[in-house]
């Protein structure tokens, strides 16, 4: 697989502080490898507040070492310690994560996991990183034809059957076939993958399209504050406020 490659979301998973790379992987002039061998670059050791480790933490952990990726969770500065990224009742807990190609690691600067806010989510914490980006400015006129946002599906309790059904229908199985037999670079990849995915859910799911009211094209929207910290963006919500 070509290009760098990023995944922030919840995973479900918990990892611990599992070494998510092959240790004392470091070039040896000695050692007979084929041309193409990666080595393990960063070999910093990643802490966590989160001890328990879970099948999930363990598949995440052999995807890391399988595919070269590294967690930032306990690792860059600004969350050293791996904070819990999960509150409920029953306890704290470490599953949203920031997994990134090894190739990154250079150009991240800071990771954050931001205190939890009952009005942000129901039980997780927002994650935020910053990356160093290098780019060449482009000043030739580029025109973009913009497309009408996609509908959505709807999901219900039988979804989930339906949807792997659908996946082992013969058109899913052959995209998916061909998708593994391809080589091309990640945004590609993240196309034809999506592609194939839409395809079983359109087998398996209600299709809704969205519905944009003609009167929001001429609204002004403006900011109205919800609760908490008269002083943070995230307490506000934006309206669409017309005339009629």
């Amino acid at each position: 697989m070509k290009g760098n490659i990023i995944l922030c979301c919840d995973l479900n998973a918990r990892s611990g502080a599992d070494t998510n790379f092959i240790e004392n992987d470091v070039y040896d002039s000695h050692t007979p490898l084929c041309n193409n061998y990666e080595y393990d670059i960063v070999q910093d050791i990643r802490n966590s507040y989160d001890k328990k480790v879970d099948t999930r933490g363990k598949q995440l952990t052999e995807f890391c070492i399988s595919t070269n990726m590294r967690i930032l969770n306990g690792r860059v500065f600004g969350d050293l310690f791996d904070k819990f990224t999960c509150h409920k009742p029953v306890g704290s807990s470490v599953v949203d994560y920031v997994v990134v190609s090894e190739g990154l690691m250079s150009n991240i600067l800071s990771f954050e996991v931001s205190d939890f806010l009952p009005t942000f989510s129901d039980c997780h914490c927002k994650l935020s990183f910053n990356i160093m980006a290098t780019y060449i400015k482009n000043s030739s006129k580029c025109n973009i034809n913009m497309t009408d946002l996609t509908g959505g599906y709807i999901w219900s309790n039988s979804s989930p059957i339906k949807f792997r059904d659908a996946l082992c229908h013969p058109l899913c199985k052959a995209k998916i076939d061909d998708f593994l037999k391809q080589d091309f670079d990640s945004e590609k990849a993240a196309t034809l993958f999506a592609d194939i995915l839409k395809l079983a859910a359109s087998k398996a799911c209600i299709f809704k399209k969205r519905f944009y009211p003609l009167q929001w094209s001429s609204a002004y929207i403006t900011p109205v504050f919800k609760s908490g910290d008269p002083y943070k963006p995230e307490n506000y919500r934006g309206i669409a406020i017309n005339t009629y």
